[in-house]
Protein backbone atom coordinates (compact mmCIF):
# COMPACT_ATOMS: atom_id res chain seq x y z
CA UNK A 1 0.00 0.00 0.00
CA UNK A 2 1.60 3.20 -1.14
CA UNK A 3 0.68 6.51 0.47
CA UNK A 4 -0.13 9.00 -2.23
CA UNK A 5 -0.88 12.17 -0.31
CA UNK A 6 -1.83 13.62 3.04
CA UNK A 7 -5.25 15.17 3.43
CA UNK A 8 -7.73 16.67 5.83
CA UNK A 9 -11.31 15.51 6.07
CA UNK A 10 -14.19 15.92 8.47
CA UNK A 11 -14.13 13.32 11.19
CA UNK A 12 -17.23 11.15 11.53
CA UNK A 13 -19.60 12.48 14.19
CA UNK A 14 -17.72 15.73 14.63
CA UNK A 15 -17.08 19.10 13.05
CA UNK A 16 -13.33 18.75 13.46
CA UNK A 17 -10.80 17.78 10.81
CA UNK A 18 -9.06 14.41 10.85
CA UNK A 19 -5.54 13.76 9.74
CA UNK A 20 -5.71 11.35 6.83
CA UNK A 21 -3.89 9.93 3.88
CA UNK A 22 -4.98 8.59 0.54
CA UNK A 23 -3.44 5.42 -0.81
CA UNK A 24 -2.64 4.57 -4.40
CA UNK A 25 -5.82 2.47 -4.64
CA UNK A 26 -7.93 5.49 -3.57
CA UNK A 27 -8.79 4.42 -0.02
CA UNK A 28 -8.66 7.11 2.65
CA UNK A 29 -7.36 6.27 6.12
CA UNK A 30 -8.08 8.82 8.82
CA UNK A 31 -7.56 9.28 12.52
CA UNK A 32 -10.17 11.09 14.65
CA UNK A 33 -7.66 11.56 17.49
CA UNK A 34 -4.50 12.05 15.42
CA UNK A 35 -2.76 9.11 17.11
CA UNK A 36 -4.14 6.19 15.13
CA UNK A 37 -5.32 4.68 18.44
CA UNK A 38 -8.60 4.85 16.61
CA UNK A 39 -8.72 5.06 12.86
CA UNK A 40 -11.20 4.89 10.10
CA UNK A 41 -11.20 3.89 6.51
CA UNK A 42 -13.28 5.20 3.65
CA UNK A 43 -13.12 2.23 1.32
CA UNK A 44 -13.97 4.11 -1.86
CA UNK A 45 -12.15 7.34 -1.05
CA UNK A 46 -13.56 10.57 -2.39
CA UNK A 47 -16.37 8.84 -4.32
CA UNK A 48 -19.79 8.81 -2.64
CA UNK A 49 -21.71 7.99 -0.62
CA UNK A 50 -19.08 8.62 2.16
CA UNK A 51 -21.47 7.59 4.93
CA UNK A 52 -20.87 5.71 8.15
CA UNK A 53 -21.85 2.08 7.73
CA UNK A 54 -21.91 2.21 3.93
CA UNK A 55 -18.30 2.91 3.02
CA UNK A 56 -16.84 4.52 6.16
CA UNK A 57 -15.78 2.16 8.95
CA UNK A 58 -14.03 2.69 12.28
CA UNK A 59 -11.54 0.64 14.30
CA UNK A 60 -9.91 1.10 17.70
CA UNK A 61 -6.73 -0.36 19.14
CA UNK A 62 -6.01 -1.27 22.73
CA UNK A 63 -3.63 1.38 24.03
CA UNK A 64 -3.24 0.44 27.68
CA UNK A 65 -2.69 -2.58 29.87
CA UNK A 66 -5.17 -3.21 32.64
CA UNK A 67 -6.24 -6.19 34.71
CA UNK A 68 -9.81 -6.10 33.44
CA UNK A 69 -8.61 -6.27 29.83
CA UNK A 70 -5.90 -8.88 30.34
CA UNK A 71 -7.39 -11.05 27.57
CA UNK A 72 -6.36 -8.46 24.98
CA UNK A 73 -2.79 -7.39 24.20
CA UNK A 74 -1.84 -3.76 23.69
CA UNK A 75 -2.20 -3.12 19.96
CA UNK A 76 -5.19 -5.45 19.52
CA UNK A 77 -7.41 -4.14 16.73
CA UNK A 78 -11.15 -3.92 17.43
CA UNK A 79 -13.74 -3.25 14.72
CA UNK A 80 -16.25 -0.81 16.23
CA UNK A 81 -19.50 -2.63 16.94
CA UNK A 82 -17.85 -6.05 17.27
CA UNK A 83 -18.38 -8.15 20.38
CA UNK A 84 -14.70 -7.85 21.37
CA UNK A 85 -14.81 -4.05 20.93
CA UNK A 86 -17.90 -3.82 23.12
CA UNK A 87 -16.22 -5.77 25.91
CA UNK A 88 -13.08 -3.70 25.50
CA UNK A 89 -15.01 -0.41 25.53
CA UNK A 90 -17.84 -1.12 27.99
CA UNK A 91 -16.99 -4.35 29.78
CA UNK A 92 -20.17 -5.97 28.42
CA UNK A 93 -21.94 -6.57 25.11
CA UNK A 94 -24.05 -3.39 25.09
CA UNK A 95 -22.08 -1.95 22.16
CA UNK A 96 -22.17 -5.16 20.13
CA UNK A 97 -24.19 -4.50 16.98
CA UNK A 98 -26.44 -7.54 17.58
CA UNK A 99 -27.24 -6.40 21.13
CA UNK A 100 -27.40 -2.65 20.59
CA UNK A 101 -29.56 -2.73 17.47
CA UNK A 102 -27.87 0.47 16.26
CA UNK A 103 -26.52 -0.87 12.96
CA UNK A 104 -29.65 -0.50 10.86
CA UNK A 105 -30.42 0.27 7.24
CA UNK A 106 -31.81 3.65 8.27
CA UNK A 107 -28.72 4.56 10.32
CA UNK A 108 -26.39 3.58 7.47
CA UNK A 109 -28.49 5.30 4.79
CA UNK A 110 -28.35 8.52 6.79
CA UNK A 111 -24.71 8.04 7.84
CA UNK A 112 -25.67 8.39 11.51
CA UNK A 113 -22.98 8.03 14.21
CA UNK A 114 -24.39 4.69 15.38
CA UNK A 115 -23.82 3.27 11.89
CA UNK A 116 -20.11 3.10 12.75
CA UNK A 117 -21.06 -0.02 14.74
CA UNK A 118 -21.75 -1.60 11.35
CA UNK A 119 -17.99 -2.17 11.05
CA UNK A 120 -18.40 -5.16 13.37
CA UNK A 121 -21.48 -6.34 11.51
CA UNK A 122 -19.85 -6.31 8.08
CA UNK A 123 -16.94 -8.34 9.41
CA UNK A 124 -19.21 -10.77 11.32
CA UNK A 125 -21.51 -11.37 8.36
CA UNK A 126 -18.79 -11.03 5.69
CA UNK A 127 -21.11 -8.94 3.56
CA UNK A 128 -23.08 -5.70 3.54
CA UNK A 129 -26.69 -6.74 4.00
CA UNK A 130 -28.56 -4.06 5.87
Amino acid sequence: MKEVCDCKRKCPNSNTDCECFITEDGMIYFSPDGTMASFGVDINGVKGPNRNGRDVYLFETKTRDSKDMADYRVGTLFPVGSKSWSYYKYGNDSGYWRTSGRCTTEAADKGLPEALECTGRVLDEERLEY
